[in-house]
């Protein structure tokens, strides 16, 4: 792999991982506006703005919220595991133990910076892609970075989908 190959790969790695968690954040967003859609009243702003603010209420608690107003409203919403999905990938990501690691197996080739005259160690995780690992029921699991991020998109434009009809119905 070149520098310049090298150099590509760990932009794109930083653009995807950077895109998770700020596509969650929109996400999350987008939660906290149909919320106080659903209180309404003229203390609507304040209510997103700061009672749902991240650092008040965390997302499990707006799922909460969310979860009483589809009961509440008797309204059939059937995106829960995309949600859940959601939330697992951009943990597994935000929080990666490995995800940008490059340790893996030496596999001896080098990677030649002619610019500043150095040479670095080619490791297993070049081959293979990037990993992203998480555990579950005991076990550890690890996924390719691109079906994850793969999934994550896929289960975003469900939720987001989902999110705009039930925010027209309580509006």
């Amino acid at each position: 792999m070149s520098r310049k190959d090298y150099d590509e790969f760990s932009k794109t790695m930083k653009d995807q991982v950077a895109d998770i968690i700020i596509s969650f954040n929109f996400f999350e967003s987008t939660l906290k506006t149909l919320i106080a859609n659903y209180i309404k009243g003229e203390n609507s702003e304040f209510v997103k703005e700061i009672v749902l603010h991240n650092s008040i209420i965390s997302f499990n608690g707006k799922h909460s919220l969310l979860q009483y107003i589809v009961k509440a409203e008797k309204i059939d919403f059937d995106a829960w595991e995309s949600i859940h999905r959601l939330l697992t990938i951009r943990n597994a990501v935000a929080h990666s133990d490995n995800l940008l690691n490059y340790d893996g197996d030496y596999l001896g080739e080098e990677i030649v910076d002619f610019e500043f005259g150095t040479a670095l160690p080619i490791f297993e995780y070049y081959t293979d892609g990037p990993k992203v690992t998480m555990l579950k029921n005991g076990k550890i699991n690890s996924k390719g970075f691109d079906k994850i991020y793969k999934e994550f998109k896929e289960n975003l434009l469900v939720v987001n989908q989902k999110l705009k009809k039930l925010n027209a119905l309580i509006k």
